[in-house]
């Protein structure tokens, strides 16, 4: 019985043991060039790798790829054709500030030829012992979204295309905008305290503007 039960544990432990790498494989994070950098992988080198406090790495390149003399990272260098690397973080203040063994100025842009193996490489180079780690890097994009509950009904928004400038921008006082509207209330509350109104024609003026004059 004893032997039974044994077999039937290790049964399921082997079956639990696919299911996890079944879904860790599928949701391992694939390139794709909306999200990701071409040709760009971020990888942090360990103290062994390089032992000098600034995380200068020495390198040449050599038949088009990289050539540092630590063997094992050459040789993936030369497998997935790594044909430049940049220190990321060259200006770092306090260099003997780490989390954990990882050093800012051990942080190298690795470029590659091309995406075509880009994942693989990200995998092969995270299993180096000289490698902290590697991932891809991220292209960064500012989303902004309005709380105003009344933004549904502003219908000006969709032909101005605001939403698409607030994703750059959401305004500045050091913007003037010029409004052409003989109309416009100067004193109103939400426009007093930005319209500019011309120095040199505005002395003596009141609400009863004269003709001619420029205000904005």
């Amino acid at each position: 019985m004893k032997k039974i039960h044994f077999e039937v544990s290790m049964k399921k432990l082997i079956i639990l043991f696919m299911l996890i790498s079944i879904s860790a494989a599928a949701f391992a994070v694939k390139f794709d060039p909306y999200w990701f950098k071409s040709r760009t992988i971020i990888g942090c080198f360990t103290t062994e790798a390089i032992p000098n406090i600034d995380g200068k790495l020495e390198y040449t390149i050599q038949d088009g790829v990289v050539h540092t003399g630590i063997s094992s990272f050459d040789a993936i260098a030369r497998e997935f054709d790594i044909v430049d690397i940049k220190q990321a973080h060259p200006y770092v203040k306090v260099p003997e500030w780490n989390d954990k063994g990882v050093y800012l100025q051990n942080i190298y842009r690795l470029y590659l030829k091309s995406d075509d193996r880009i994942d693989e490489t990200v995998l092969a180079l995270s299993k180096n012992k000289f490698m902290n780690f590697a991932e891809l890097e991220t292209i960064n994009r500012q989303k902004f979204v309005p709380d105003d509950p009344m933004l549904a009904q502003q219908y000006a928004h969709p032909l101005m295309q605001s939403f698409d400038t607030w994703d750059y921008v959401t305004g500045s006082h050091d913007v003037v905008v010029a409004i052409t509207d003989s109309g416009v209330k100067w004193n109103h509350p939400d426009l007093a305290g930005n319209v500019w109104i011309n120095p040199a024609e505005s002395p003596g003026m009141s609400i009863n503007w004269e003709a001619g004059t420029i205000n904005g």
